[in-house]
């Protein structure tokens, strides 16, 4: 081959050699570009993420300390005035839970929403819902606090609250778009929700929990312990037979879940809690449809009147009383 051809042909190669080098590192300043722009957008979304993980827990943090004023402004009576309010609902559940009160509640209640003897195990608390509350749990266990008075706890302060944000408790939201399917298949039937209990139930050692029948305003309860520790875990829910005269223990441990009539149905637990803690989540439910519970108040209201006992259950605590924020609420941990 001529030189001039090899010379020539020697240009061509190095000539397509630097276009191929300009090529790629064309296609390297690109990808580096490319690279840093999702740099920086992945630190603007973390920055806008943060800003609203700050923002939650600021809305959590007050509604925790609101919760917790409510709950101080319900103990801020006289050891009297306590024990006349447990001595009222005593009262009132020892009418209800008596012949005559057991024999109107299953007529009232009839034909029953669930079946004959009033509970359903419903396999297992949906595990995105155990998820989220334990998590919940975990993080800001160190925020409950001494749940409100009520009769049926008993005056001891051994249980506490941990509320949950509003926005998982809500009509439609979270916690009941998983529940209600569940509820719906137990009992065959359209349900609504009434509420999802505003706060974690944490019992702990000491804690007492008396046989009583709920408001006809929450017929069904979906009952879903969390976590037990200790005795916690035989602490057990006792479920009344329909005629009022023997309670079952229902085992049922954490991740379980159980639906029953708490408004048909005398439930309660045995005794005290003698060590460890139950941490439980409730949700509550009435039928869609064919389903009056002012028509049965004023019934059992008629039936409370003529034994002298109190018609209806404890009453909503007062409004809390301004006060100065507690330190408690001031640190911001991440939610």
């Amino acid at each position: 081959m001529p030189a001039e051809k090899m010379k020539a042909l020697g240009g061509k190669e190095r000539a397509e050699e630097a276009r191929i080098r300009a090529k790629n590192q064309q296609e390297e300043s690109r990808e580096r570009a490319m690279k840093r722009r999702e740099e920086i957008q992945q630190k603007q979304r973390q920055a806008r993420e943060r800003g609203r993980t700050e923002a939650q827990v600021g809305d959590f943090v007050k509604h925790c300390e609101a919760q917790k004023n409510i709950a101080m402004v319900s103990w801020q009576k006289t050891f009297s005035e306590l024990s006349d309010q447990m001595t009222a609902e005593d009262k009132k559940q020892e009418v209800l839970l008596g012949a005559q009160g057991q024999m109107a509640l299953q007529k009232l209640f009839r034909p029953p929403t669930l079946h004959t003897m009033g509970y359903v195990r419903a396999g297992h608390v949906p595990k995105e819902i155990r998820q989220l509350l334990l998590s919940h749990l975990n993080k800001h266990r160190s925020r409950s606090f001494v749940a409100a008075f009520n009769p049926l706890l008993g005056n001891q302060r051994k249980a506490k609250a941990l509320p949950l944000l509003p926005e998982w408790t809500k009509k439609g939201g979270f916690i009941d778009n998983l529940l209600r399917p569940i509820l719906e298949k137990a009992s065959g039937k359209k349900m609504e929700l009434v509420e999802v209990g505003a706060s974690l139930q944490i019992y702990e050692e000491g804690a007492s929990l008396m046989q009583h029948v709920d408001s006809p305003e929450t017929p069904i309860t979906v009952a879903m312990p969390l976590e037990a520790n200790g005795a916690g875990s035989s602490w057990h829910l006792q479920i009344g037979d329909p005629q009022g005269h023997k309670h079952r223990p229902i085992p049922l441990q954490p991740g379980q879940l159980l639906i029953y009539e708490g408004a048909r149905l005398a439930h309660g637990r045995a005794g005290q809690l003698p060590h460890g803690d139950l941490t439980m989540a409730f949700a509550y439910y009435r039928p869609k449809a064919n389903y009056e519970a002012k028509r049965i108040q004023r019934t059992l209201d008629q039936l409370l009147a003529s034994h002298n006992a109190a018609q209806r259950g404890p009453s909503k605590p007062p409004p809390p009383k301004p006060r100065k924020k507690n330190e408690e609420f001031r640190k911001m941990d991440e939610l």
